[in-house]
């Protein structure tokens, strides 16, 4: 009896050691499954916005408090774009010339009155057209380098005129300038540009207008490059500071803005912006980034190379095709 109780016993201890072996594998291979599963969810899931991302004021389009045309009455229906065209082609094909003007002289180039010529434009399409000029990641933006120097020299030629009124005809030029280029934004780099011109040429009309004792042009310039700084200070650097920015912390921070901004915000030079983003992400996703992020990102650009917005589709497929030497010039 003694041997068939230990028997038993036996029997039974290897019976419940089987069956506890058993659920120790099953937890085990459980375990693995889970951390499997979350594993390819980490590489197929991206992340999600977070509040900037998804806040009216983000997505919301560039809306200056004060119009340009407060400043510069600009309502002639021609499109300056052809204009503006003529000024840089003349500009590139005899730069020499333009880094030549004696002290005193006070005629201007042909370029300059092309530009000065445009100043009442209500539009332009410069850029709009052949977006692949601007949105490239090659250091050499020759047209829009051009147009910098030529307002450039044109804000210099209301320091050469006598009259404030002479002074003035240039100082609405560059003002006129920016503020289309600021209209058309192509590029985060077209856009701060016309903003450069607006603050200079503003600052001009303000300085010769009260020379001219014109208050009124005075005020419209005053307040029109205190609204601007307001704009830029609360809705413009912030924005940017996030989109454009490469620091690995803030990366890190807002994968998921970055993928719903590029698919939804009606402000279509942010959609741009992040846009160019996704294409450094396909490098590195931020501190702590997820592969989910890099891979999700070449899936939606992928998707936004479709877009029926030649701009979005043209910036979805340099950010694609980005190199490492491309994206590291970004840094």
């Amino acid at each position: 009896m003694t041997l068939h109780g230990a028997s038993g016993n036996l029997l039974t201890l290897h019976t419940m050691w089987g069956n506890t072996l058993g659920w120790i594998i099953s937890i085990v291979l459980l375990a693995g499954m889970i951390v499997g599963l979350r594993a390819i969810d980490t590489l197929q899931r991206i992340s999600s916005p977070t509040e900037f991302g998804t806040s009216a004021k983000t997505l919301a389009k560039i809306q200056l408090p004060v119009h340009p045309d407060e400043v510069v009455p600009m309502i002639d229906s021609r499109d300056a774009g052809p204009i503006y065209r003529e000024a840089i082609n003349d500009y590139l094909a005899h730069r020499d010339e333009y880094g030549n003007m004696e002290p005193g002289d006070t005629s201007a180039h042909r370029a300059i009155e092309l530009i000065v010529s445009a100043t009442p434009c209500s539009g332009m399409s410069l850029f709009t057209e052949h977006p692949e000029e601007l949105i490239n990641y090659d250091s050499d933006k020759a047209a829009l380098k051009a147009l910098e120097k030529l307002a450039t020299i044109t804000l210099q030629m209301t320091l050469r005129q006598k009259q404030p009124a002479d002074a003035l005809r240039y100082a609405d030029a560059v003002f006129s300038l920016g503020a289309k280029l600021f209209n058309e934004r192509v590029t985060v780099a077209e856009m701060q540009l016309g903003l450069g011109l607006m603050r200079g040429g503003g600052r001009a009309i303000e300085t010769n207008a009260k020379k001219a004792n014109d208050g009124a042009r005075v005020d419209a310039a005053d307040k029109f490059l205190r609204g601007l700084q307001i704009y830029d200070t609360q809705v413009l650097t912030p924005t940017l500071s996030v989109l454009q920015s490469v620091d690995p912390r803030i990366v890190g921070e807002h994968p998921g803005d970055l993928f719903y901004i590029a698919r939804n915000a009606d402000e279509r030079l942010w959609r741009v912006a992040a846009i160019n983003a996704l294409g450094r992400f396909r490098f590195f996703a931020g501190e702590g980034g997820m592969l989910g992020d890099q891979r999700g990102a070449n899936k939606v650009l992928a998707e936004l190379s479709k877009d029926k917005d030649p701009i979005i589709a043209t910036a979805a497929k340099a950010a694609a095709n980005m190199t490492l030497e491309q994206y590291q010039g970004q840094e």
